[in-house]
């Protein structure tokens, strides 16, 4: 009996997750379609002043921390609200935050806050993968090959020996990398409400399709070197 109310509880959590993940992503995207459907957008987020950055940075934030919130609506928003350079700057600092943040509350709670904070696969597949990630080279390649599983990665490794600044190395330089590329995603083919909406289901749809293979790519993984 005992299993079975665990297994519940574990299912009603699930369920919560997806709901507050979808919910999430309609107040965004949302919120986008708006701003960009504005006449002059600068003159609409100028509005917040100082606070506009700062609540784009504590969302983007509770992106990472909180994992079924996924952060993609929000990097081709960014660009197009705040220009490329300030909104560069922004989702750097937002994300470098995040998942900082994210590896010292695993490495100071350990499992328990990720029995919180992943769904029950997601904590599967970071058992799975902290054998390679005992080192910043073995945390490279994983969060290189996995990249969409940033957030499960960066708890996962708060559950290793890796030192902090090992961790940094490994992670920094490829969520600049990743801003890199959304910034100019958004830059070349984000023009107007339906194309920041036909992109972000691109990129959404390239990640389920991620997901649904991310079995195969293991097996590729497991004959790397780390």
């Amino acid at each position: 009996m005992r299993n079975v109310r665990i297994i519940t509880v574990n299912k009603n959590n699930k369920i919560w997750q997806t709901l507050v993940a979808i919910l999430f992503f309609i107040v965004v995207i949302s919120s986008a379609w708006f701003l960009m459907g504005a006449k002059d957008i600068v003159g609409v987020v100028s509005k917040f002043g100082y606070w506009a950055p700062l609540l784009l940075i504590i969302l983007k934030v509770s992106t990472i921390i909180i994992s079924p919130l996924g952060g993609t609506p929000i990097y081709f928003a960014v660009p197009a609200l705040f220009g490329f350079w300030p909104g560069f700057i922004y989702l750097v600092i937002a994300d470098a935050v995040g998942y900082s943040a994210v590896f010292w509350i695993s490495r100071v709670y350990g499992r328990k806050i990720m029995n919180r904070m992943l769904s029950d696969e997601q904590i599967l597949w970071a058992d799975k993968m902290l054998r390679y990630m005992g080192s910043w080279k073995g945390l490279t390649i994983v969060r290189v090959v996995f990249a969409p599983l940033a957030d499960t990665i960066s708890y996962a490794a708060g559950l290793t020996k890796i030192s902090f600044k090992e961790y940094f190395l490994a992670t920094f330089p490829l969520l600049v990398l990743h801003v890199v590329i959304t910034n100019n995603i958004t830059t070349q083919f984000v023009k107007n409400q339906i194309a920041y909406v036909i992109v972000v289901s691109i990129v959404m749809s390239l990640s389920v399709v991620f997901i649904i293979f991310r079995k195969q790519i293991k097996k590729l993984l497991i004959h790397l070197e780390l």
